[in-house]
């Protein structure tokens, strides 16, 4: 499946690369070893994922294709065929997943009717549920020449429904967002029973269209472009732009219609016709569609813990939780791991900076927050005691937009300042400043991280976050949100190294040192973790490191364009992932540096988005200890023989597994076991040896 768009500098596309990464996280759905219902999370995950994508990537892809010319259109279009042969197959994939899991549930006392059964008494109770509950929200929209096909909403599902009485008489129902997808069917047996409200609705949907006969009906569901561009120049109304793109987005053009397998191809191409497709963008599944949902709905199931992970609580230090966090700060630099430390003491350090009376001022960048967010809260309980609260939040944070808007207007009303994104960039950084007076002495308090300000996520997102009063560090902070809030200029900043005026340059002249170090025979070595690595400029830098010897090992969770291993070019570059549990989500890069070795976390991943077009910090960690730690984090992670994956010359991935099973190694159970690392080290030896022995 690779295919390299640039012969001169090979590299994996973007999208098909994504592609295997979507396939590691279908591995996990089918691995027998996992608890069922976490198997039927991780497909609801594969279905989401694919979901954006259409959205986004497929949707950039198609409105490029609008632009190009010759070659540069004839690559594109090629790339969008393989792109769906790869979805087929990855549909398919799902299709037989789903269902493999739905028989597994039946052994566990777990009954999914995906077709109404030859009983009775449940045909009784669908009946009357679908009188009381379903019907009255039902909206059946006939379809007629004299108006438009009525706009449907993209991800939701709908029912297509012909009419037997008059040719081409059609007409569409969106079932309804606000029910469960699943609504338990009463038993008097002591089993499960559950049954899709698309069932319930199919069944008995020609109730509501009166005297009219159906012929026959199918469920559909769209997904739309979701790629909007954003007005957002210094003199316009940034607001008003954003609310007018997210009306737009309700309308874009659809970039997949989903429909079962068995539909009725003449209301297939009335729905084709409708939405102005062609059959290349019609999808055919043989599950219930939108898997996603479905798949969701099973993993909330009440009950059957059995058939889920052991519940797992973050770590804190009895002085993380007891102690005045002010306190702990000064007392040197902190580290968090996070899922496996809690997210706790970041929305305590806010909650308490509210309520302190030494505190004057409280700056903050947020990106995506949870629904309920204490962060926010806390924030807002800060402006009303009379703290000063600037915050920084970025309006064009795809899906979240809305969410973030009525935030910034309930923060606005409580007194904070906000402000609303900066021109033609995504505000990405994770920071919050606390200014704290402290005996006529101003002191900076500083959160830094690598993952969002979402409580939420950060139970299951790997993520670091630093806490620190280091006066540079802290120096930086004032002048980072100058820059955000005015005129201010990065010129003259010690520590902090920001998107896009100077990280770029930064990564390339480290990468250039190592380089430099290799071809006189100083020991150079290079270590990243990130996201995605798709930035040309950077792979090709890290080719001819390679090629100068420098040894380059990598973590990259999902799209990798660098193809690492090819004789002459990288045969000095390892690249893995790892799929599991939690979601890598932490950024660190390494640089030997002649035995002096320069570490460095970031919100930054090394991409051209990332690096030119968003607002990113990187900053360094100094203390020694906290060093070593994120080392051997790193190391742990690159001895994982259960959830890593290792990418090839040939652009595929292979499970890394170690020839002596009781020496197998998951990276995140050791730090589940351990409190992210912070305490009851074991030792690490056998491991290596096996992994030497296994290589030979």
């Amino acid at each position: 499946m690779t295919y390299i768009y640039n012969s001169k500098q090979p590299m994996t596309d973007r999208d098909l690369s994504w592609i295997l990464f979507n396939n590691r996280v279908m591995a996990e759905a089918m691995d027998t070893n996992l608890p069922l219902l976490e198997r039927a999370l991780s497909l609801s995950f594969v279905s989401s994922n694919e979901d954006e994508f259409f959205m986004v990537r497929v949707a950039a892809l198609y409105n490029s294709r609008k632009l190009a010319k010759g070659t540069e259109k004839r690559l594109i279009r090629n790339l969008i065929s393989e792109i769906r042969r790869n979805i087929v197959d990855m549909d398919n994939n799902m299709d037989a997943i789903a269902e493999g899991i739905r028989n597994e549930l039946k052994t566990k006392g777990i009954h999914i009717y995906s077709k109404m059964p030859n009983d009775e008494s449940v045909i009784k109770w669908s009946k009357e549920v679908f009188k009381t509950r379903i019907a009255p929200l039902l909206t059946p929209i006939a379809i007629l020449p004299t108006r438009p096909f009525p706009l449907a909403k993209g991800k939701s599902l709908h029912i297509a429904v012909m009419l037997d009485d008059q040719p081409g008489s059609w007409a569409t129902v969106k079932l309804p967002d606000k029910l469960p997808r699943l609504l338990l069917v009463p038993s008097e047996d002591g089993k499960t029973r559950m049954m899709l409200i698309d069932t319930i609705i199919a069944e008995h949907i020609s109730t509501i269209f009166g005297r009219r006969k159906i012929r026959y009906i199918t469920p559909y569901r769209i997904l739309r472009d979701a790629e909007a561009e954003f007005t957002d120049t210094e003199t316009g109304d940034f607001l008003s732009s954003v609310r007018g793109v997210l009306k737009t987005r309700k309308r874009g053009d659809v970039m997949r219609l989903e429909v079962a397998k068995n539909a009725p191809q003449e209301l297939v191409a009335l729905l084709a016709e409708s939405f102005k497709i062609k059959n290349k963008e019609i999808y055919y599944l043989s599950s219930p569609l939108d898997t996603a949902s479905y798949m969701r709905a099973l993993y909330k199931i009440p009950g059957f813990d059995e058939l889920r992970y052991p519940k797992y609580e973050p770590y804190m230090t009895q002085a993380m939780a007891e102690n005045d966090l002010f306190e702990e700060i000064s007392k040197g630099d902190i580290l968090l791991f996070h899922p496996y430390e809690s997210f706790d003491p970041v929305v305590r350090l806010l909650q308490d900076a509210a309520k302190d009376p030494h505190v004057l001022a409280v700056k903050q960048t947020l990106y995506r927050v949870s629904g309920d967010s204490p962060i926010i809260a806390a924030l807002i309980e800060a402006a009303k005691l009379g703290k000063q609260v600037t915050v920084f939040i970025e309006l064009k944070a795809r899906f979240d937009e809305e969410n973030n808007i009525i935030w910034g207007e309930m923060m606005e009303k409580a007194g904070c300042q906000v402000i609303y994104g900066l021109p033609g960039l995504k505000t990405h950084s994770k920071i919050t400043l606390i200014v704290r007076n402290e005996n006529d002495v101003t002191k900076h308090y500083l959160h830094l991280g690598t993952g969002n300000y979402h409580d939420g996520t950060a139970k299951s997102y790997t993520d670091l976050s630093l806490l620190t009063v280091n006066e540079k560090l802290g120096n930086d902070a004032v002048q980072f949100f100058h820059i955000l809030t005015g005129y201010g200029q990065t010129t003259g900043m010690n520590s902090l190294i920001t998107a896009p005026n100077t990280l770029r340059d930064k990564l390339m002249d480290l990468i250039k040192r190592e380089t430099e170090n290799a071809k006189v025979g100083i020991p150079a070595r290079i270590d990243g973790k990130m996201n995605a690595l798709v930035d040309g400029k950077i792979i090709k830098a890290l080719y001819k490191a390679s090629q100068a010897g420098v040894k380059i090992k990598l973590m990259v969770r999902s799209a990798c364009c660098l193809m690492p291993g090819i004789p002459g070019l990288s045969e000095n570059i390892e690249v893995r992932s790892i799929v599991g549990r939690h979601l890598e989500h932490a950024r660190i890069y390494r640089f030997a540096n002649g035995g002096e070795p320069e570490m460095f976390l970031s919100s930054a991943d090394w991409m051209p988005r990332n690096l030119d077009k968003r607002v990113e910090l990187m900053f360094p960690i100094k203390d020694p200890d906290i060093r070593q730690r994120i080392d051997e984090i790193m190391e742990i992670q690159h001895l994982d023989t259960v959830k890593a994956w290792e990418l090839k010359p040939n652009g595929q991935y292979i499970r890394v597994r170690n020839l002596n099973p009781t020496h197998t190694l998951n990276a995140q159970e050791v730090f589940m076991e351990t409190h992210g690392w912070t305490e009851n080290k074991f030792d690490l030896s056998q491991f290596y040896k096996d992994d030497i022995e296994k290589d030979k």
